[in-house]
């Protein structure tokens, strides 16, 4: 059984009007809902970074590996380094402890980048240990922050975009067995109605439908693919 998280952060005073990006970040699809993306740990970032490149320009990498996070396709200012660590090493745990020990840079972040925001997204890797891991700490930060922006129901405006994983890596004991653990998180999350939507990239299903791919392609077509079919 899993709780959210109490994370504690600094008291701002909320806002009695629309607040602006303090980074200027300008959302440039068609549509009348304002959403801020989160992407967390390697999988998270890369599907925020398609939703990035189809126009929702108010999104936020956080990564606890600096080899991951630099190579990001993502302005400087809208990537963190998270935790005190060089990447997770698949351990949910130490995402969670990253997550928590950044919550206020994190919180701050979403300030600068989202502005006044409708709802926030939050991808991850169910397989990973960062994305995996900092997800009910996201999920806190994410509601407080609808919460400071006045949402009458925040937990509600919260939506979860999770990548499952393929075949191959469910061979790994240590990703089926965080798989299954944030599934069953989730899942109760769920249940409370301690969060919105969730929607789930069933990567092996994808895998065999998009067989034929060159492994160099796989991921950015897949994840095109899903940010498509959501806009």
């Amino acid at each position: 059984m899993i709780n959210i998280p109490e994370i504690p952060l600094e008291n701002f005073e909320k806002p009695s009007e629309e607040i602006e990006s303090r980074i200027g970040a300008k959302n440039e699809y068609i549509g009348s809902i304002e959403y801020g993306v989160v992407g967390s740990g390697q999988a998270g970032c890369r599907i925020a970074k398609s939703f990035y490149d189809i126009g929702y320009k108010k999104t936020l990498g956080l990564n606890t590996a600096l080899a991951d996070l630099n190579p990001l396709e993502l302005p400087p200012e809208q990537k963190l380094k998270i935790g005190n660590i060089e990447g997770s090493g698949k351990s949910m745990d130490k995402g969670a402890r990253a997550a928590e020990e950044s919550a206020q840079q994190i919180f701050d972040k979403m300030k600068a980048i989202f502005g006044t925001v409708d709802k926030i997204i939050i991808c991850a890797g169910f397989g990973g240990g960062t994305g995996a891991g900092s997800l009910g700490v996201l999920i806190s930060i994410a509601t407080k922050y609808l919460e400071f922006l006045r949402h009458a129901n925040p937990a509600k405006d919260v939506i979860v975009i999770a990548a499952l994983p393929t075949a191959g890596e469910l061979k790994s004991s240590t990703i089926k067995n965080n798989n299954d653990a944030i599934l069953k998180d989730m899942y109760e999350f769920a249940d409370k109605s301690l969060i919105g939507p969730i929607i789930l990239i069933d990567n092996a299903k994808i895998e065999y439908l998009y067989r034929g791919i060159p492994p160099a392609k796989f991921w950015g077509t897949i994840n095109d693919t899903i940010t498509q079919l959501f806009q």
